[in-house]
C-alpha cells in the first residue's frame, strides 16, 4: 500500500491531481492501521500537499481545513510519541500562519532538541517564532541551523555550496527586524564568501544571494552599497555581464534564457536571479529618485512575467506594480500612485504570510505615502493590517507609532514601547533609536 501510494504521487496527471490521489491512498493506508505512526504522518504530508498555496485563495477566505486535518493527524502521533521528528515537523507546517501559530509553539520548542545535528530541524521552529514575532528565539533558531549546517559540511568534506542558505537568509531578515544591521551584514558576508568560493557551480546560491542583497538594501536604505554588494553576481560568468546595467536602471534586461543552462531548475534559477536583480535595480532607482530608471526596471519585469507562474508570478507582478506606483508618486501623481500600490497589495497578499518579511511590503509603502501626505488615520489602518499579517514587524510598528502620534492617539505609547522591546538589541547608531528614546522617555539597552 505504501508503494502503490508512492506510484500515484509520481504517476500520470498534473501536480494537483497526483497529490489528491496520493492523499486518498494514504487515507486508506492510515485507516487500515491507525496505530502506524508513519502512515499517519505521511497522510498528514499528503494533506498538506493538496493545499500548497491555498492558505489564501485570491485574497478570499482561507481554506484552512486541510492544514487543520494534517495538524490533527500529526498532533495525535505526538501524544503517543513526543519525540517523533516527522510529526513535530508537520505540526509546524500545519499551523504556519499568524492566527494558528500558537498551536504549534510546543512542537517548535521541542523539534530542535529532537534532532540537534539536523540543520533543518534547527531552522523549522523559527517558522512559528516568526509568525508570533518572537525575534530572539527565531534568531537563535537560525543561528543554530547555520552552525549545524556548517558542521555537517565540514564533517562530510563537502564544498560550501551545501550550506543551509535558506536559514542564513532568514537569519539576515530576522536580524534586520531586530535593528541589528551589523549582524545582518555579517550574515550577508557569509553568503558572499561562499558565492566567491563556488562561483558559477551553483546557480541557486546566486539567487539566494541576490535576494539577501535586496532584503538588506531595502530594510537599511543603504543604497550607496548597491554596486559593491551586487558585484559578485557580475563577475562569475561572462553571460551575466548585463546584470549590473539593470542594477543601475538600464531599460534592457539580460535575456533570461541565456543567463545559464537552459532547461530545468538551472533555467528557473537563472530567471529568478535576473528578476531579483531587476527588482533591486528598480528599488534603487526609486531611492535615488531616478523615475526613468525605475520605470525601465518595471518594464523589464513586465517582459519577464510571462516566464513565471503561480505564487512566484504574484511576487514579481506585485513588485512591478509597486515600482510603478512609487514612480508615479515621485512625479506628483498621487492618485495613480495609490491605485498602483493598492493593486500591488491585492496581489501580494494573495500569498500566505510565510517567513520573515524580506524587503518592504507594498502595504507599508502605501502607508508611508499616506503618512507623508498627512493622512495619518488611513496610514494607521494599513500599518495595523501589516501587523495582523506579520506580528511585531519593526517597520510596521514604527509606522503605527508615528501615525498614532500624529493623531495624538494615546495608543502611540504602546506601539513605541513594543518597538523598544523588538529593538532592545539594535545597533546603537540606528537612526530611529533617537526618535524612539524621545517617544518613550527611556533608553533602550543598546543605547546604554
Amino acid at each position: 500500500m505504501y508503494l502503490d501510494a508512492a506510484r500515484t504521487l509520481v504517476g500520470d496527471g498534473d501536480r494537483a491531481t497526483r497529490w489528491q490521489r496520493y492523499a486518498e491512498s494514504m487515507r486508506e493506508l492510515h485507516a487500515s492501521d491507525p496505530k502506524d505512526e508513519e502512515a499517519a504522518t505521511l497522510y498528514a504530508v499528503a494533506m498538506l500537499g493538496t493545499a500548497i498555496g491555498e492558505r489564501f485563495i485570491d485574497g478570499k477566505e482561507p481554506r484552512f481545513r486541510p492544514f487543520a486535518e494534517a495538524g490533527a493527524l500529526a498532533t495525535d502521533v505526538l501524544t503517543r510519541n513526543p519525540l517523533h521528528p516527522g510529526a513535530t515537523h508537520y505540526v509546524i507546517h500545519s499551523f504556519d500562519d499568524p492566527e494558528h501559530a500558537v498551536l504549534a509553539l510546543p512542537a517548535a520548542r521541542s523539534y530542535a532538541r529532537i534532532a540537534p545535528e539536523a540543520s533543518h530541524a534547527q531552522h523549522m521552529p523559527s517558522h512559528i517564532f516568526v509568525q508570533l514575532g518572537m525575534w530572539p528565539e527565531a534568531s537563535k533558531s537560525n543561528e543554530a541551523a547555520w552552525a549545524a549546517s556548517d558542521a555537517w559540511v565540514r564533517r562530510k568534506g563537502l564544498d560550501v555550496s551545501h550550506h543551509d542558505f535558506h536559514s542564513l537568509s532568514w537569519l539576515q531578515s530576522i536580524r534586520l527586524e531586530q535593528g541589528r544591521y551589523g549582524d545582518a551584514a555579517a550574515a550577508l558576508a557569509l553568503a558572499r564568501a561562499d558565492l566567491a568560493a563556488v562561483r558559477e557551480k551553483r546557480s541557486r546560491l546566486r539567487v539566494i544571494y541576490a535576494q539577501m542583497v535586496g532584503d538588506f538594501l531595502s530594510e537599511t536604505d543603504d543604497w550607496a552599497r548597491a554596486d559593491e554588494l551586487l558585484a559578485p553576481l557580475a563577475n562569475a560568468e561572462p553571460a551575466r555581464t548585463p546584470v549590473p546595467a539593470i542594477a543601475a536602471g538600464s531599460a534592457t534586461p539580460p535575456p533570461a534564457a541565456t543567463c545559464h543552462v537552459v532547461g530545468g531548475e538551472e533555467r528557473t534559477d537563472a530567471l529568478n536571479e535576473t528578476l531579483t536583480v531587476t527588482l533591486v535595480g528598480g528599488l534603487r532607482a526609486l531611492a535615488e529618485k531616478n523615475v526613468a530608471a525605475a520605470e525601465a526596471a518595471a518594464n523589464a519585469l513586465a517582459k519577464l512575467l510571462p516566464s513565471t507562474a503561480g505564487v512566484e508570478r504574484d511576487f514579481w507582478q506585485a513588485g512591478e506594480l509597486e515600482i510603478r506606483g512609487r514612480a508615479a508618486a515621485l512625479k506628483g501623481n498621487f492618485e495613480t500612485a495609490t491605485m498602483k500600490l493598492k493593486a500591488a497589495i491585492e496581489i501580494d497578499e494573495r500569498r500566505p504570510p510565510l517567513g520573515p518579511v524580506q524587503g518592504v511590503t507594498p502595504r507599508e509603502r502605501l502607508a508611508d505615502l499616506l503618512l507623508a501626505k498627512g493622512r495619518s488615520s488611513e496610514a494607521l489602518q494599513h500599518y495595523k493590517r501589516v501587523l495582523d499579517l506579520h506580528p511585531r514587524r519593526a517597520r510596521a510598528l514604527l509606522g503605527t507609532a508615528r501615525a498614532a502620534a500624529a493623531m495624538r492617539d494615546p495608543a502611540a505609547s504602546s506601539y513605541w514601547s513594543e518597538l523598544a522591546v523588538v529593538w532592545s538589541k539594535a545597533d546603537p547608531d540606528l537612526a530611529e533609536l533617537a526618535e524612539l528614546r524621545r517617544a518613550t522617555g527611556r533608553e533602550t539597552s543598546s543605547s546604554r
